[in-house]
């Protein structure tokens, strides 16, 4: 009898085990990245509350930041160093990381689309922080897209959307004019004086309009190629855009000087001059002239990475002041004319229960700039398009994903069959990209 009884509980927790692993979870409304092991980071600043600081990001979002902006919850005045925290997202990928919900709120009705999005937290060591009452921060979010139809929401409460104000969408003007500065400090044309002395000539240029060439202050160069001085003194004295200077192979101490210049030809447009000549420094004893053209060669990489790096800024920004710490999107209701309604399998699912599992899948409507995720309930019913650049991510257990790109995608969506099955890459979810 014992051993029935016994045997009687056995089976009611097996029962009990296999109802409760098959139990449907529910959607929640919340900040949690799907993947633990590579979530979209934060950049951190330290500053403290007696300055002001200004944080520019490499999309070109400027945050500025007033003294004494800070306090605690309970309104008390923070005195120690803090850290502010933010990052950016821009694309559906970026979403995809943050896991920052896109749906409107927890009934699903709608979903947002993104024309960018910023999360800006500050804390006191492990306290989070406020921004005080009367103060407020100015943001210039990176734009990537145009801007027709979208609000200004607020995540309130890390979970709900809401329309908090309006923004102002213009010319990211710090990259222009840092652009512009660069660009002067590379080409923008300039007075070469000239003083002959035993046939040396030496290369005189405003150093604050060209840094690159103050490294060859004070050298001489002695023209080699037989090109008449005559002519070399008057092109000297022009105005050129660019001076560059390269070592000719095979030739020790013989250096290619390359003048250009860029010039409005009546009827014809621009054009373009230039003045080539061989030219040996005066000052190469010892190490004076390798230490001047190294000097020179890590100036044009400088400002060559930082002009390569203003370039991937974003041309426009939205501009708006928040009086809340938290989650800030520019967004649009997504809309759903494009889409269909289609019933999922993937190859996973031979070896996986997603509803023992708990399987997330993840739709990345890339151009929109939106992330849904599907319980596996409702892979009956995931919305896709036939035309527009969506992949699928599905959240797997041993710190795997599954991915479809959205080439598969689109072309399994134009088959026109309701009931698709799709063969995924699987792949390490620290690895994703």
């Amino acid at each position: 009898m014992y051993t029935l009884n016994k045997f009687t509980v056995l089976i009611v927790l097996i029962f009990f085990v296999v109802g409760c692993s098959n139990k449907k979870i529910s959607y929640e409304q919340k900040i949690e990245a799907p993947i633990s092991t590579n979530t979209l980071p934060f950049d951190s600043y330290a500053y403290k509350q007696d300055t002001s600081m200004v944080i520019a990001t490499s999309k070109g979002t400027v945050i500025k930041i007033d003294p004494n902006t800070f306090t605690y919850a309970n309104g008390a005045n923070v005195y120690n160093q803090i850290q502010v925290k933010v990052r950016e997202m821009h694309t559906a990928n970026d979403i995809l990381k943050s896991g920052i919900p896109m749906s409107v709120d927890g009934a699903r009705n709608n979903f947002l689309q993104s024309g960018g999005m910023l999360e800006i937290r500050a804390f006191d060591n492990n306290e989070e922080l406020k921004i005080a009452d009367g103060k407020s921060i100015g943001i210039e979010l990176a734009n990537f897209s145009p801007a027709n139809g979208f609000s200004l929401y607020y995540l309130q409460g890390n979970e709900n959307w809401k329309v908090s104000d309006t923004f102002n969408l213009k010319k990211n003007e710090r990259k222009s004019n840092a652009l512009e500065k660069i660009t002067n400090f590379l080409k923008k044309p300039f007075v070469k004086k000239s003083t002959l002395i035993n046939d040396k000539y030496m290369i005189v240029a405003n150093v604050k309009e060209v840094p690159h060439l103050k490294a060859f202050q004070n050298q001489h160069w002695k023209i080699l190629d037989g090109t008449d001085p005559k002519i070399v003194e008057k092109c000297m004295r022009l105005s050129w855009d660019d001076v560059v200077v390269t070592p000719i192979k095979n030739k020790k101490n013989v250096y290619n000087l390359a003048f250009t210049r860029s010039i409005m030809v009546q009827g014809s447009g621009n054009d373009t001059i230039s003045l080539n000549v061989q030219a040996t420094p005066s000052n190469t004893s010892d190490t004076t002239f390798t230490k001047q053209l190294g000097e020179y060669n890590m100036a044009i990489v400088r400002l060559n990475d930082e002009k390569i790096r203003l370039q991937a800024e974003a041309d426009m920004v939205s501009s708006f002041q928040i009086r809340q710490l938290g989650v800030w999107n520019i967004d649009k209701i997504m809309s759903n004319e494009d889409l269909v309604n289609c019933s999922l399998k993937f190859d996973f699912e031979k070896n996986i229960d997603p509803l023992v599992n708990h399987i997330k899948l993840f739709v990345l409507y890339e151009e929109d700039k939106s992330v849904v995720y599907y319980l596996p309930q409702d892979w009956d019913k995931v919305r896709l398009s036939k035309t527009k650049r969506i992949s699928l991510v599905a959240v797997l257990p041993n710190n795997k994903v599954a991915f479809v790109d959205p080439k598969n995608v689109n072309a399994m969506v134009r088959q026109g069959s309701s009931n698709i099955f799709f063969n995924t890459v699987e792949q390490p979810a620290a690895s994703f990209k």
